[in-house]
């Protein structure tokens, strides 16, 4: 077997013993930023209970029997991906070209994982998942020593992330979930917050913004259940959930910054917006403070805040709506009725964000009277004037949808005898958000208006909730 690294080869990475070679910045496998001066030289060997110390606490040692089956994953978790027609085995350390019928002989099982239509062969060691239960048999009662072997997994899974392989990157979660699941039927609960996490990037990665934010509340979950309040809020999968961009520990800390970059520039609007009023001093700490991390029993609408904040991200398009390919395609009954599903859902959030910000009680669970609680809150900081405005805004909607949302989007509103209302800013916001929770909720239509205006309605929601938020 011929290695493929090459002579370019020009040491080890120091944090998971990865070959490196010359050009290199970041290493393949851990994608940490190395200097020259910090590698490790190619020759160097490290013992498996180095290794197995390598993911847990200071200062804690494991026991000898874990390092032994450690030994032994370490021995077979090695992989075959079937890449341009070539077989690559892959082990934790190295990465070796095998020939083709390796694939068939008896000491490899082979996986099938469908990538671009075609079925692509994953083969690892027989064996390898009955050494993986034994491990995780022995290690399920401290999360530190089950991290230890979901690390293992990471690295593999990293291989092919770097590779745009996420297809095969994603079977190696779904093999440790069908595992962990066995050993869990037997053995009961092991900590699974690691794989939820890094199956919910995967997911992300490819697209998959739904699959993976509910990847990403399970692994939540899983660390609340096993570490509890307050340090479940010290792991990656709360930083992620919380906006915490600061935090370095966590693998897929860039987009959060970037979701942070993009939720800065929505506020930056919105004080612009309303520049000049006393609650247009807002920032992106004080949202956090105030709505990402207020309380524990708030986390699922946190969550459903973030997951619609994303979408509005990927879609988010400065040029005009007639000049880009995605708001051609859009341009449609069918598009604009997509667009009314998001809107929608940032409706409910400012619904929710003002009933639990403003405490409205049980009984207020209509929008309506939400809004109503807000103004009395707030009576003696903000006009907020409604009344029969509400109903103007019902009217308007059913017969004149197109106009009564214009209107709005300018500050003006049309009552139902006819007469014109100049309305503040804040006023027509929240009208605003209203009348389209409404006809959101309750009508299943198509509107050109909808979309010639998706951006500025959607700016217009977030207003809302940043002011209910800026108000607390």
């Amino acid at each position: 077997m011929q290695s493929i690294l090459g002579p370019n080869v020009i040491g080890r990475c120091p944090n998971c013993f990865a070959s490196m070679r010359s050009g290199w910045r970041a290493c393949p496998m851990c994608g940490r930023v190395i200097g020259t001066d910090e590698l490790l030289p190619q020759d160097a060997e490290r013992s498996v209970s180095d290794l197995c110390r390598e993911f847990l606490p200071k200062g804690k040692t494991a026991p000898e029997y874990l390092v032994r089956e450690m030994e032994r994953i370490d021995e077979v978790c090695k992989c075959i991906v079937n890449l341009n027609r070539r077989f690559f085995l892959l082990s934790v350390e190295r990465m070796i070209a095998v020939d083709l019928d390796l694939i068939a002989r008896s000491e490899y099982s082979a996986y099938l994982v469908y990538l671009d239509n075609q079925v692509a062969p994953i083969a690892i060691p027989v064996g390898f998942d009955q050494v993986s239960f034994q491990y995780l048999r022995l290690a399920s009662d401290d999360s530190d020593y089950v991290d230890t072997y979901f690390n293992r997994l990471t690295r593999i899974w990293l291989f092919f992330t770097s590779l745009g392989l996420l297809d095969h990157a994603d079977w190696i979660w779904r093999f440790a979930f069908d595992l962990v699941e066995d050993c869990e039927n037997q053995y009961g609960r092991i900590h699974k917050g690691t794989p939820f996490y890094f199956h919910a990037v995967n997911c992300i990665l490819g697209g998959n913004l739904e699959k993976g934010f509910l990847m990403m509340h399970k692994a939540v979950q899983e660390d609340r259940f096993t570490f509890g309040y307050p340090y479940f809020t010290d792991t990656p999968a709360y930083a992620f959930v919380t906006l915490d961009y600061k935090k370095l520990d966590q693998f897929f800390q860039s987009w959060v910054q970037g979701l942070a970059r993009f939720v800065e520039s929505r506020i930056a609007e919105y004080r612009r917006t309303y520049s000049g009023e006393t609650f247009s001093q807002l920032d992106i700490n004080q949202l956090k403070m105030k709505l990402l991390q207020r309380s524990v029993d708030f986390m699922d609408v946190v969550f459903y805040f973030f997951f619609s904040l994303s979408r509005l991200w990927y879609q988010w398009d400065e040029t005009p709506r007639n000049s880009s390919s995605m708001g051609r395609v859009l341009n449609s009954k069918y598009g604009s009725l997509l667009e009314t599903n998001l809107i929608l859902d940032l409706c409910k959030l400012v619904d929710s964000t003002i009933a639990e910000i403003y405490m409205c009680p049980s009984t207020m669970w209509k929008f309506v009277n939400r809004l109503e609680c807000l103004s009395g809150v707030l009576r003696d900081r903000v006009t907020l004037r409604f009344g029969d405005r509400l109903g103007a805004v019902n009217k308007g909607f059913k017969s004149e949808f197109s106009t009564t949302l214009r209107n709005l989007l300018s500050g003006s509103l049309v009552l139902k005898d006819g007469t014109t209302v100049t309305l503040s800013r804040i006023e027509a916001d929240l009208l605003l958000s209203y009348g389209l929770r409404n006809v959101a909720a309750h009508e299943i239509q198509g509107q050109k208006a909808i979309f010639d205006n998706y951006y500025r309605i959607c700016q217009s929601l977030l207003n809302c909730l940043f002011f209910a938020v800026s108000m607390a």
